[in-house]
């Protein structure tokens, strides 16, 4: 399955045009960790930076599958167990 990862606040919105293939929605919660992995490793973790930012994980017919308040997530998570994610996720 196909799955894009959208960035959305109040103000703004970053579309993922090109999205990821997985094999099932393990696979897909474990490349949701591993991109806001990337996201903190590339951009920082301040929390008031990713206020009001979510991540929206949604399919190809553009149901929302996931979606996680980034501003949430403590910035010491360990984010490859899911352990501390558990608590900001919406599986839908």
């Amino acid at each position: 399955m196909r799955c894009y990862f959208h960035l959305a606040s109040r103000h703004e919105s970053i579309p993922d045009s090109t999205g990821i293939e997985v094999a099932d929605l393990v696979e897909m919660q474990r490349q949701v960790m591993q991109t806001i992995e990337e996201l903190r490793q590339g951009v920082g973790f301040d929390e008031e930076d990713w206020r009001d930012w979510q991540l929206n994980v949604v399919d190809e017919a553009g149901n929302l599958l996931m979606a996680i308040q980034l501003d949430m997530l403590p910035a010491e998570a360990n984010l490859h167990d899911g352990g501390s994610a558990r608590v900001v996720t919406r599986m839908l």
